[in-house]
């Protein structure tokens, strides 16, 4: 596997011969990448939850389950009746 981002000229790559990583593993190496680039830890960090509940919000809508937000934090209630629930927190800059 390989990543890459150019940014300014300049390129910063991870490579691994192995093609088996976790979801967390790549979102490790995407979140050290970005900030080897130049932006700050807490830019991609919110950047990431950011688009993380925005993507849990409407995979939520796409499989019917009940969804809302409250005070910065998104519920998330699956309506097959099984009674499963998620919380998730995310912050927006202004």
């Amino acid at each position: 596997m390989k990543i890459t981002i150019e940014h300014y000229g300049k390129k910063y790559s991870y490579e691994e011969d192995s093609d088996e990583l976790t979801s967390d593993e790549l979102v490790n190496i995407l979140f050290n990448c970005c900030v080897y680039a130049g932006w700050h830890k807490d830019s991609i960090a919110d950047a990431m939850r950011d688009k993380a509940a925005e993507l849990m919000k409407n995979q939520a809508y796409i499989r019917g389950a009940a969804c809302h937000e409250e005070g910065g934090e998104i519920f998330v209630t699956d309506q097959s009746g099984n009674g499963n629930h998620a919380k998730f927190n995310h912050s927006q800059q202004s």
